[in-house]
């Protein structure tokens, strides 16, 4: 796995053109770089489809592995960029997409940035090398201790003081009162983990776009000989109703809900009358 910034067609060419000569994997900055401001449909396919492109050889197959990436220590966290509402529905959603999907530690619980004081300049790192051993400011709120547990330092640390203070929302927001809600952040994430590695469909199922618009991103996976799942996000603040079947006459009449990120999927559900609620990404069998 290779981390290179800069224009897509000089990031892509890291991918290298025969095996063994560059990276397998790249760190995909579209998202953490360009979807701030514009949290839609339309910018989230926009994206994807502008990063698939770029990562095409002439014959027009992929070159190297796609990754998504929502977190690192250089950018806002997820929660503090977005709000918690929309934390399950985007964690979902790369895990979803064809190619893999990064996590930055607590981004699976929904650590938010701290307000961490400095000196303007950054805090001193004694594991760094003499010489580079400041942390810059902007990434201090993003790497402060893993919340564990609501005891004393989150459960991260025994000692008095830990080099970076924890997050004053640790109580609140930690895998302990987390692991064993089936709404949380963490119990949702651990579910499309389960999906994701049991499907040949999610794994390997070509994406095919049903509708993009600012409010909702909608695609199916299906690998041949395998169930297929639709998939859809809700980035509004309203529900939205649409009529699926309308739009891909290949979907059957319905299917089976079998993952919400508000952590209450189940039932069956018809796509000509399909509601996804605000912030959520849900997942159908069919």
């Amino acid at each position: 796995m290779a981390e290179a910034k800069g224009p897509l067609k000089a990031v892509v060419g890291y991918y290298g053109e025969s095996k063994g000569s560059a990276a397998d994997v790249l760190y995909n900055y579209q998202f953490l770089e360009h979807l701030e401001g514009d949290l839609s449909g339309t910018n989230i396919n926009t994206l994807i489809d502008e990063w698939e492109f770029a990562t095409q050889n002439a014959s027009g197959i992929a070159i190297g592995t796609t990754s998504w990436v929502l977190s690192d220590m250089y950018n806002e966290r997820v929660a503090s960029r977005y709000g918690q509402k929309y934390v399950q529905a985007l964690n979902a959603l790369i895990f979803t997409l064809n190619g893999v999907p990064f996590t930055y530690y607590g981004q699976e619980i929904g650590m938010e940035s701290s307000d961490v004081e400095s000196n303007g300049i950054g805090v001193y790192d004694p594991a760094q090398p003499q010489g580079n051993n400041t942390v810059p400011v902007n990434r201090i709120g993003q790497i402060t201790p893993m919340q564990w547990t609501a005891e004393a330092n989150a459960g991260f640390s025994n000692t008095s003081n830990t080099w970076l203070p924890i997050n004053p929302n640790f109580e609140t927001i930690n895998v302990e009162v987390q692991k064993d809600d089936a709404t949380s952040v963490l119990s949702t994430y651990a579910q499309m983990a389960k999906l994701r590695d049991s499907s040949p469909s999610m794994l390997a199922g070509k994406p095919r776009d049903i509708l993009t618009t600012d409010a909702i991103y909608a695609f199916r996976r299906q690998y041949p000989d395998w169930p297929g799942y639709f998939i859809a996000i809700n980035l509004s603040d309203e529900d939205v109703t649409e009529d699926y079947n309308a739009l891909d006459s290949s979907l059957p009449a319905g299917g089976t809900l079998i993952f919400s990120s508000r952590g209450d999927g189940e039932g069956t559900v018809k796509f000509n009358n399909l509601v996804i609620r605000p912030a959520e990404t849900i997942i159908v069998q069919f």
